[in-house]
């Protein structure tokens, strides 16, 4: 290897060309309401209360739905987004498709559910493969992931799961 030695005349002159400059997009993310979704619980004490407002939005919808309720600090929902759409077997989901909006809306913590159009609301091993990937992707940015539920369809029974009280989160 050599090494070229250079005066101080040609490191200031080199200095003084001008550069490429490489330009970037500037963006801004911002959440639109949508509209109101009215539920009695104003503060979310366990999985019971979530999944009153979790069936309100999923119990009859005849394709699969996933939505991400977020919360404040003292577990006041903030909102509610619906972070996937699917079909009648399933909805694709990724964890920043999950995360990015509840940070854009300001949320301390929340918690996932999806609906099963079937009526069986037992998770599946993509949904609790699913749900670890997450809890580790919103610990990463600080937002804690408190439950997953899934909620059978109203015609079925409307019976519901929690994942943390099944153990698996």
């Amino acid at each position: 290897m050599k090494v070229k030695e250079v005066s101080a005349q040609e490191l200031v002159a080199g200095a003084e060309k001008p550069q490429k400059l490489a330009k970037l997009q500037l963006f801004k993310v911002r959440l639109v309401k949508d509209r109101s979704l009215a539920f009695a619980v104003t503060k979310i004490m366990n999985s019971s209360d979530l999944a009153k407002i979790a069936r309100s939005e999923l119990g009859n919808l005849p394709h699969e739905e996933v939505i991400a309720i977020g919360l404040d600090g003292q577990n006041h929902p903030i909102g509610v987004v619906k972070v996937s759409q699917g079909g009648l077997h399933g909805a694709a989901l990724t964890p920043s498709d999950t995360i990015r909006p509840l940070v854009a809306m300001g949320a301390s913590a929340f918690v996932l559910a999806h609906n099963h159009p079937s009526g069986d609301p037992r998770p599946s091993e993509d949904d609790i493969a699913m749900t670890r990937a997450l809890k580790t992707a919103a610990g990463c940015v600080g937002i804690s992931f408190l439950d997953h539920l899934i909620i059978g369809s109203v015609r079925g029974g409307g019976k519901w799961n929690s994942l943390r009280e099944m153990g698996i989160m």
